[in-house]
């Protein structure tokens, strides 16, 4: 997951390495979904403080990102509400799993 990368890969990585990582991943995901406007992509991460673990608390990871996501031609930044009001309709999950992340349990 690309919360995962976030939370648990790219501490170790360059900021600039990692941040176009990530966006490689996002604009793989808008070519698979090509001219759809019904799909978003949400980063969320579970609270744990990521930031601690990056050089400089993520902040040239953060910049990175920020940047090429902002210039990428496939990708646009929103929010969740923008999404909503454009007509996004949220998709239900199939199934959750209860319990904690922590040895899958």
């Amino acid at each position: 997951a690309l919360s995962d990368l976030i939370g648990f890969t790219y501490a170790t990585w360059h900021g600039d390495d990692a941040a176009n990582h990530l966006v490689n991943e996002v604009a793989q995901l808008a070519h698979r979904y090509g001219d759809s406007s019904n799909h978003a992509v949400v980063i969320a991460l579970d609270g744990e403080n990521a930031w601690e673990h990056y050089p400089f608390n993520g902040y040239y990871f953060l910049r990175a990102l920020y940047a090429s996501l902002a210039n990428h031609p496939l990708i646009e930044l929103t929010t969740l509400s923008e999404c909503l009001s454009r007509g996004i309709k949220p998709a239900p999950l199939p199934h959750v799993t209860a319990g904690s992340w922590v040895h899958g349990t």
